[in-house]
C-alpha cells in the first residue's frame, strides 16, 4: 500500500496577514505548512524540522530573503531544499541577486494562487529528480555600478530566467486584461457623461422654455390688470356720487397693486422671487401719489426680504389697505406722518404701519370693524400669510403683522 507523504512548507514572512493567506492557500492544496518572521527565525526552524521547500519574502527585519537563501544553500544539509523568493520587487537587478544567492524561484507578488502552486510543484520536482552540483567556477555578470558573482549551474540559470520571464508574460496579460477592461470601463464612462451632457441640454432647454412661458404669463397677467383698471376708469367718468367713486377708486389700487407684483416678477432675473423692499416702495409711492397727501410725509424702514408671488401678493393689498385708511381717515388737518416698517428676524417677517394720526375709535377692534378693507387685511393675515394681528398701542393708529415665512414655502410648492 503507497502511502503519499505529506511535504513541509517553511513560509518565511514579517506581514501575519500575507502569511496567514499564504498558509490558507498551500493547506487547501494539502502542504504542512511552518512559519517564520524573518531568516533568523527560519534557520532555528529549519534545523528543528528540515522542510521540504522554502517560500520566503526578501524584505524583513533582522535577515532578509537574499540573506536567508544564501545561507541556506552554503549548508550541506539544505543543498537540496528548493527556495522560492516570493517579493514586490521586480528589477533586473532583483532577479541577479537571486541567482547569486541560489534561489530556486522567483514570484512577483501581487501573485496568482495556481500559478504559485504550479512554481512549488516544479520547484519540488526539480529537486527530486536531479541533484545538480556546483560549478567549481562562476560567472561574473555586471549591471550599472555592481557585480554579482552567479555560481549557479546553467539549468538552474535558466530555469530561474524562464520563470522570471514566465511571471513578466503573465503580468503583461494581467495588465493588458486591465488596460482592456479600463478602455471599456472609460468608454462606459465617455457614454454616461455624453448622456448626461445631453440631459442637462434639454433640461436647460427646458428651463428656458418654463422662464418663457412665466414670463409671458406675468406679462398677460399685468395686462389684462391694466385692462381692467382701465375699464374701472371708464366707469368711474360716469359716476357722480364721491362715495361710489371712492369705492371704485379702492379696487383700481387694489388691481394695481396686484398688476405691480407681476410686473416685478417679469423683470427679476429669479422669476419665482422677488424682493418684497422693492415692491413695496413701489407700491407705497403709487398709493400716496393717489391721494392728495398735502404735508403727510412716507417713512420707509423696509429690510431685504425675498420672497414668491404667494407671499407678495396679500402683503401689497395689506400694504396698499393700511396706507389708504391712513391716507384718508387719520389726517383730517393733511398733515402728519406714516411709518412702514419690514422687518426680517430669521424665520419671522414683521410688517408694521401705524401713523401719528386721530387714531382708531375707542374700543376698536379690528374683527368687529365694519370697514371693508380692514376686514380685506384681517383675511389675508389669517388664512393667506398665516400670521398674527396686532394693534400697536401709543398716539395715533398702527397695525402690526407678523408671520413665519417658512409655514408658505409648502403651500407655494402645492
Amino acid at each position: 500500500m503507497n502511502v503519499t507523504k505529506t511535504l513541509n512548507v517553511l513560509i518565511v514572512e514579517d506581514s501575519p496577514t500575507q502569511a496567514e493567506e499564504l498558509r490558507y492557500v498551500l493547506e487547501r492544496h494539502g502542504y504542512s505548512v511552518l512559519s517564520a518572521k524573518n531568516g533568523k527565525e527560519a534557520l532555528v526552524s529549519m534545523r528543528a524540522h528540515k522542510p521540504d521547500l522554502v517560500i520566503s519574502d526578501i524584505i524583513m527585519p533582522e535577515m532578509g530573503g537574499f540573506t536567508l537563501c544564501k545561507k541556506i544553500k552554503a549548508e550541506k544539509d539544505f543543498l537540496d531544499v528548493p527556495v522560492i523568493l516570493l517579493t514586490a520587487l521586480s528589477d533586473a537587478e532583483d532577479v541577479l541577486k537571486g541567482l547569486e544567492c541560489g534561489a530556486d524561484d522567483f514570484i512577483t507578488k501581487p501573485y496568482d494562487k495556481q500559478y504559485l502552486i504550479r512554481r512549488i510543484q516544479g520547484a519540488l520536482f526539480a529537486a527530486g529528480s536531479k541533484k545538480e552540483a556546483r560549478p567549481e567556477t562562476g560567472i561574473e555578470i555586471s549591471l550599472g555600478e555592481r557585480r554579482y558573482f552567479i555560481t549557479s549551474g546553467r539549468e538552474h540559470i535558466l530555469d530561474l530566467l524562464l520563470s522570471t520571464y514566465e511571471t513578466a508574460i503573465m503580468k503583461n496579460r494581467q495588465f493588458s486584461a486591465a488596460l482592456i477592461e479600463l478602455k471599456a470601463l472609460n468608454e462606459r464612462l465617455l457614454h454616461e457623461i455624453a448622456e448626461r451632457q445631453r440631459a442637462e441640454e434639454n433640461l436647460k432647454d427646458s428651463l428656458k422654455e418654463k422662464d418663457v412661458l412665466l414670463k409671458e404669463l406675468y406679462h398677460r397677467t399685468k395686462n389684462n390688470m391694466n385692462v381692467i383698471s382701465g375699464l374701472i376708469s371708464l366707469q368711474m367718468n360716469a359716476i357722480k356720487d364721491p362715495k361710489i367713486r371712492q369705492m371704485f377708486k379702492e379696487a383700481q389700487d387694489r388691481i394695481h397693486s396686484m398688476a405691480l407684483v407681476h410686473e416685478m416678477l417679469y423683470k427679476t432675473k429669479e422669476l419665482s422671487k422677488l424682493d418684497l423692499k422693492d415692491y413695496l416702495e413701489q407700491l407705497a409711492t403709487f398709493v400716496t401719489g393717489g391721494y392728495k397727501a398735502g404735508n403727510i410725509s412716507l417713512n420707509l424702514e423696509l429690510d431685504s426680504v425675498p420672497v414668491s408671488l404667494y407671499v407678495a401678493t396679500p402683503c401689497g393689498l395689506i400694504v396698499n389697505e393700511l396706507l389708504s385708511n391712513s391716507l384718508k381717515h387719520a389726517f383730517p388737518d393733511r398733515s402728519g406722518q406714516i411709518n412702514l416698517s419690514l422687518r426680517a428676524n430669521g424665520n419671522e417677517i414683521e410688517l408694521a404701519c401705524f401713523d401719528n394720526g386721530t387714531g382708531f375709535p375707542e374700543g376698536f377692534q379690528i374683527g368687529r370693524s365694519s370697514s371693508l378693507g380692514l376686514k380685506l387685511v384681517e383675511n389675508l393675515v389669517r388664512k393667506q400669510l398665516l400670521g398674527s394681528l396686532e394693534i400697536l398701542e401709543g398716539k395715533g393708529a398702527g397695525l402690526a403683522i407678523r408671520f413665519d415665512i417658512t409655514r408658505l414655502e409648502g403651500k407655494d410648492k402645492s
